[in-house]
């Protein structure tokens, strides 16, 4: 009686519902983890919910999905939902998640410095630079269908073992051990 679309959502919602607060209380045992969880509860059934509106809406207007605009802005959109999720996640208090939303909202703003004051010099941007537009250029070839895991395992095994140690010490090199390397707590520390 629910229709094609609802009555497969509704089980499948109560099912994201279980997940999500398993996998929130799976991170840790506060009110922070399960918030997290049910962010993401919350995000994937509204998307699942207003999914004909939206396939109306681009049948109505003819939106093309395969359209590259399209894929940036909702890799775009979906990359800034993640990260809110991440702050709640990281957050200490739910209190403080709100916080953090509330000034990214009243408070944003980039001046000169501002980024070395949150430890970022000029080494570090080149790094984080760099680091992004690699994750990106991997993700545009997977979208072609070109494998890198398989691009790399057709090679000789000598030119795989030296690509792989060249990957491992530039994460340590450039990872948390540089120059005024300061320990930090892992993010599971407190489970």
């Amino acid at each position: 009686t629910l229709g094609n679309h609802f009555g497969p959502l509704l089980s499948g919602t109560i099912a994201l519902f279980v997940v999500w607060s398993l996998n929130g209380l799976w991170h840790g045992a506060g009110w922070t983890f399960v918030l997290f969880g049910m962010y993401h509860f919350v995000l994937i059934s509204m998307g699942n919910i207003t999914q004909p509106l939206l396939n109306s809406f681009c049948t109505k207007h003819k939106l093309n999905r395969d359209n590259r605009i399209y894929r940036i802005f909702q890799s775009v959109k979906v990359t800034i939902l993640v990260i809110f999720g991440e702050l709640i996640f990281r957050a200490d208090t739910v209190g403080a998640a709100m916080g953090m939303f509330r000034g990214m909202a009243t408070s944003f703003s980039i001046r000169k410095g501002e980024l070395s004051g949150l430890g970022i010099d000029r080494p570090d941007g080149i790094i984080l630079l760099a680091s992004l537009l690699i994750v990106i250029a991997v993700s545009l070839l997977k979208e072609r269908g070109i494998s890198i895991r398989e691009t790399i395992g057709k090679r000789k095994i000598a030119i795989r073992w030296i690509l792989f140690y060249a990957l491992i010490f530039s994460i340590i090199i450039f990872g948390a051990y540089g120059p005024g390397y300061q320990p930090v707590d892992p993010i599971y520390a407190d489970f």
